[in-house]
């Protein structure tokens, strides 16, 4: 098996390993409900699948279900309503998910359960505007934090504190119904406060903190100025904050992570052992800048060239790419462009790829690359630097043949980086 293929293995293995649909049905079937009624709302990525293992775990049990799903994205059969939101920015779609997700969560009472089906991507697909907001006004304010670079973290800090169901909201709309939340985390280190902005969870951030970040990257003046009032008036307590620690719902609330980076990596070096190949898990929590994060990665990977043995070095995580230029790609796809003007001539092959398939505004998931990659661009007339500059990695990819392919996955844990040596 050549290199690409055995890099192409490793990826669907780690894929099939955050397969959304056998993580819900057997934790659910493990873990049965006691609850009287169950109302089901799966948003997010991997919400179609994670939503059929419920249904396969728990049948007629479910009351009601909604299942919140990116628009284009494959439907599993569900007898449940399903609405198609927007992504990455949220929508009309996005705006009907959110008003349908409010209302299956006030008709739960005391004795029954939500289900909270929770996957990457959740925070656009489902979105209700604070009144006087519109979805315009968030749809600007997301594309301008996305340009800006802004950390996922910084990202949601702003969106919890303009959205009616985000940061807590959604479980205050529950009460005093018990909500369980089964995760798929798509954000580094797992926070439950970030992971679809935190509907069911106790917000630890603050309008003031909002307003920080859209100073910070030097958007507070470019966005609509009644984001700006609303979140000024917020910060003189003139609009509620998002539920923190000491409100009502959290008694009856619980959350757990069924899949993330880290088991997919895990479960790439299994298969790697079985071939005899080391492999090398560097890190689940990869993040920076995706040009300034390749750097690293090249240095780790040419030392471990001069070892001279068969070796899979595993990273994980999410890059972010401030964007500047006018180009086509992805973290994914910029961080490989990054890594190959780092690895002329260096004896491995590598792909770096997004675990949901899309990469940024492109129909690739990532790319391949290795030491022939820049003498073949240059061959070709290419200016890998320039296209770096521009942000234009797609094209240079798509030029050279090394584009990785794969449509939708239905999951979603972040990014992976697997190096393959000799």
């Amino acid at each position: 098996m050549d290199r690409r293929s055995l890099l192409t293995l490793f990826y669907w293995e780690g894929v099939r390993a955050v397969d959304p649909r056998s993580l819900v049905r057997g934790y659910l079937e493990s873990h049965p409900p006691k609850d009287q009624g169950i109302y089901l709302l799966s948003v997010g990525k991997g919400s179609a699948f994670m939503a059929l293992g419920a249904w396969e775990a728990l049948g007629k049990r479910v009351k009601e279900g909604l299942v919140l799903i990116p628009k284009g994205w494959k439907r599993a059969s569900l007898p449940w309503r399903v609405i198609e939101g927007e992504h990455p920015f949220p929508g009309r779609g996005s705006l009907k998910g959110g008003m349908a997700a409010l209302e299956l969560a006030n008709k739960a009472q005391k004795e029954d359960l939500l289900l909270l089906l929770l996957s990457g991507g959740a925070s656009s697909l489902m979105e209700v505007p604070w009144p006087g907001l519109n979805i315009e006004d968030l749809t600007e304010v997301n594309r301008k934090l996305l340009l800006a670079g802004a950390t996922i973290q910084e990202t949601n800090a702003v969106r919890k504190h303009l959205s009616a169901i985000k940061g807590g909201r959604l479980a205050l709309t529950a009460w005093p119904a018990r909500v369980e939340a089964l995760v798929l985390s798509d954000v580094v280190g797992n926070p439950l406060d970030v992971i679809g902005s935190g509907p069911a969870h106790p917000d630890p951030t603050t309008f003031a903190m909002a307003l920080e970040t859209l100073r910070r990257r030097e958007i507070l003046y470019h966005i609509p100025p009644k984001v700006i009032t609303h979140l000024q008036k917020g910060q003189k307590g003139e609009v509620p904050d998002t539920p923190k620690g000491d409100a009502p719902p959290w008694s009856r609330v619980t959350h757990h992570i069924l899949g993330n980076n880290g088991k997919a990596l895990e479960t790439i070096a299994q298969i790697a052992r079985q071939k005899s190949i080391e492999p090398i898990i560097y890190t689940s929590r990869l993040h920076g800048e995706a040009r300034e994060v390749a750097k690293v990665m090249a240095a780790v990977a040419w030392e471990q060239a001069q070892k001279e043995k068969p070796c899979l070095l595993l990273w994980g995580g999410e890059p972010t790419v401030t964007v500047k230029g006018n180009g086509k790609g992805g973290r994914a796809q910029e961080t490989a462009l990054a890594l190959a003007l780092e690895l002329e001539e260096w004896p491995g092959s590598f792909l770096v790829a997004g675990t949901d398939g899309i990469d940024g505004n492109t129909r690739a998931a990532g790319a391949f690359g290795d030491g022939s990659t820049l003498p073949r661009a240059r061959e070709k007339g290419l200016d890998p630097l320039a296209l770096l500059n521009n942000n234009d990695s797609y094209p240079f990819f798509e030029t050279l043949g090394d584009l990785f392919i794969t449509g939708p996955t239905g999951t979603n844990v972040m990014d992976i980086a697997l190096f393959l040596l000799p």
